[in-house]
């Protein structure tokens, strides 16, 4: 059987969160293969108040797929506004697909779907690439 996705949430104060929750509630309709998100629960929590499901493993995450959005988290990413990055909140999501591209290039996550980040505090963090692209290439060593 094929791995889960997992889903790099990205900025915890932009759509990422939103749009996985959604994608979630969609699996049934829209058939969709066991995914997992990587980041801070909370940042889902505060635009969605469906069934969060924390995981710490890919493996747990086909398990969860039907009771709830299974999460792996992240470090706090601090107090969470919708539509207001913040530098912690950058921190976050650079963890967030570090890991899920470090559990993909270990086959435990079939690929990796990036949320937006917000790259002017990406940039302030010290992240060097144009975007999350040349980020998981260089991981990859493509």
């Amino acid at each position: 059987m094929m791995p889960p996705l997992a889903v790099a949430l990205g900025d915890p104060a932009g759509i990422g969160p939103e749009i996985a929750a959604k994608a979630w509630m969609a699996r049934e309709s829209q058939d969709l293969h066991p995914f997992f998100a990587v980041g801070d629960v909370r940042s889902i929590e505060t635009v969605w108040s469906g069934p969060v499901v924390r995981i710490s493993d890919p493996d747990q995450a086909a398990a969860a797929f039907d009771h709830g959005l299974p999460v792996i988290q992240m470090e706090d990413a601090g107090p969470t506004m919708p539509g207001q990055p913040t530098l912690e909140g950058a921190r976050c999501s650079l963890d967030s697909l570090e890991i899920a591209v470090g559990l993909a290039r270990s086959g435990s996550a079939a690929a990796v779907v990036t949320g937006p980040v917000a790259k002017e505090q990406l940039y302030g963090i010290g992240f060097q690439h144009p975007g999350q692209t040349e980020f998981v290439a260089e991981r990859c060593g493509v």
